[in-house]
């Protein structure tokens, strides 16, 4: 089977369906064509020619010999033929990521050089460039939670806004990790594309811990923003109770890269919207009727059932 057989398909294809009564009517049609009228049953042939009035002129092409051809090709028009296939609504975007990021005094210790603050600034900037192009939203959050930067592309604005945030300009202290999750989610939701959340944070309050519940409709992973030395046993019970995995930083890109790749594999689309969606081509059909459409509205022409 060729490529292009192997392609084709019908979207629609109970209107197929129609064919069967389109094909009887047409048969019909002709079948009245080739009977005999009634005045040539009851009337002698010879005196036929006297009795009635022939037409002028005899048209090529008869209104009920375009019937069949013509609906024949509105039902394929209808049917959805199609021959080629197109992306799904996400296939040519990449996921997006909401980086969720704790601006807290402890964030400031300096046991992750320069500061853990300014760790997570440069990782954030690798995802950025590892993920280029691809969407990316920021929040902060420490005693409250706040959208710094919606899901946007131009990451460079989302770099700029993180490199001006510090404790100081967060309005309270606290823990507000549930109320920031919360946030990410709903600016997912309304870019109604699909994506995951990154925590970057060096810790989570018990009492932050204790109003953690179950994970969502949205994937979570957290980079935990201390050294490798340093047990985050507060960070992998919230990351159990999220069913989330817990990167540790290193060095070079390498935790950069597998977070990329996670926020990938964890925001794919589900279901039928994973697969490339076929283009409808039966439009070049209906261009194919026009001509036939302008015939037909031709002054006399109709189609009498005997």
């Amino acid at each position: 089977m060729s490529g292009l057989a192997a392609e084709f398909t019908f979207l629609r294809p109970l209107w197929l369906l129609l064919l069967a009564p389109l094909v009887a009517t047409g048969w019909a049609l002709h079948r009245s064509r080739i009977t005999p009228p009634a005045s040539q049953r009851v009337a002698a042939p010879h005196l036929l020619p006297h009795l009635l009035v022939a037409p002028r002129l005899r048209p090529r092409v008869r209104p009920d010999q375009l019937l069949l051809p013509i609906g024949i090709v509105a039902i394929f028009a209808l049917a959805g033929p199609s021959l080629r296939t197109r992306p799904a609504a996400f296939a040519e975007d990449r996921a997006a990521v909401v980086a969720v990021l704790r601006v807290d005094e402890s964030m400031q210790s300096r046991d992750l050089a320069p500061s853990r603050l300014e760790r997570a600034r440069h990782k954030l900037h690798d995802l950025a460039a590892v993920r280029e192009g691809a969407p990316l939203g920021l929040i902060a959050y420490r005693g409250s939670a706040h959208v710094v930067t919606p899901i946007t592309r131009d990451t460079a604005v989302v770099e700029e806004m993180a490199a001006a945030l510090e404790p100081s300009v967060m309005p309270r202290e606290g823990d507000a990790l549930v109320e920031a999750l919360t946030l990410a989610r709903r600016l997912l939701a309304e870019a109604g594309m699909p994506g995951s959340i990154l925590v970057l944070s060096d810790g989570v309050a018990p009492d932050a811990r204790s109003q953690l519940t179950a994970p969502g409709d949205v994937d979570i992973q957290f980079l935990a923003l201390v050294p490798a030395s340093t047990p985050a046993d507060d960070i992998e019970k919230a990351a159990r109770i999220l069913d989330a995995p817990v990167e540790r930083p290193t060095a070079d890109d390498t935790d950069v890269q597998r977070l990329a790749a996670r926020a990938e594999s964890l925001a794919s689309v589900p279901g039928e919207d994973r697969q490339a969606r076929r283009e409808d081509d039966g439009w070049w059909l209906v261009v194919l009727l026009v001509p036939a459409v302008l015939v037909w509205s031709r002054r006399g022409w109709s189609i009498r059932w005997p």
